[in-house]
């Protein structure tokens, strides 16, 4: 036991990662960890970030290591998590653009409680279904996963995949073109209408190079006063050629969101934004 907590640490240690990164063994540093500390026989991963406990799904060792990574300091999630849960209140309603796993989803489900609501958009089967799973498995009520992209109009594009798996689905056009699936988009203004959803106080966009477009297609209800705070994540080398990180967070001041702050993590970093005045 004591051999595989070394193991772990060591392999979650920022630098570690980074340099293996670098030199393009991340991989085998994951597997390398794995071999130590997964079996096939560990099917649930325990999560707790504060008082909040969380369980999830783990069908292979790349799924352990996403859903590990989210609380593991250096990673760029645990902010990210901090950031939601502080924004939330008992009773809030969150949207989870770019769900995957659930991860985010369902802590930010677990801080809304019962009274609150989070709607869990995710548009690849694979991800979706485990979502799914990820949920039932916490008993929440209060979660509503939609398998359908957010955009900027209404068309069905195909997903790219690159990175081998879980989180790694884009509708940027960066990866391989052969994976075979393709999402339907509908700008986020018109199901919000469409469908009578709750505006969010809360909004977490993680869509792989596709961020601009989700803005662009849900300008009304991000100018909501109900919403108060957006995290969004860009990814500069997948924008489209012709956007840039600057164009995604000057599209995200034009919502009235006046206080914004940049982390930054490698090749990609986090916007956070909140709205001066009280809704």
């Amino acid at each position: 036991m004591r051999l595989r907590n070394w193991i772990k640490r060591l392999t979650y240690q920022f630098f570690a990662v980074r340099i293996m990164r670098l030199l393009r063994l991340n991989r085998f540093l994951r597997d390398f960890y794995c071999r130590f500390v997964w079996t096939k026989n560990k099917k649930i991963v325990d999560l707790s970030f504060h008082d909040i406990q969380a369980q999830f799904h783990v069908g292979t060792p790349l799924e352990l290591r996403i859903i590990e990574a989210t609380l593991e300091k250096g990673f760029g999630e645990l902010y990210v998590i901090e950031q939601l849960l502080q924004a939330l209140v008992p009773g809030d309603v969150a949207y989870d653009i770019g769900a995957s796993l659930g991860t985010h989803t369902i802590f930010m489900a677990k801080k809304a409680g019962e009274n609150g609501r989070v709607i869990a958009f995710e548009p690849e089967t694979e991800s979706y279904e485990r979502l799914k799973m990820n949920i039932d498995l916490n008993s929440l009520k209060n979660i509503t996963p939609v398998k359908i992209a957010l955009g900027n109009g209404f068309s069905e594009q195909p997903l790219y995949a690159y990175g081998g798996g879980f989180g790694s689905f884009n509708l940027a056009g960066y990866g391989n073109s052969k994976y075979p699936e393709k999402a339907s988009i509908v700008p986020g203004d018109f199901l919000v209408q469409d469908k009578k959803l709750p505006i969010p106080k809360v909004v977490k966009i993680d869509v792989e190079g596709y961020e601009y477009n989700v803005i662009r297609g849900m300008q009304r209800t991000l100018s909501n006063r109900i919403c108060q705070f957006v995290c969004c994540e860009i990814h500069p080398l997948m924008l489209q050629k012709s956007i840039s990180s600057n164009d995604v967070v000057n599209l995200l001041r034009s919502c009235d969101f006046r206080d914004v702050e940049i982390h930054t993590r490698e090749k990609t970093f986090h916007v956070f934004c909140h709205k001066k005045f009280a809704c």
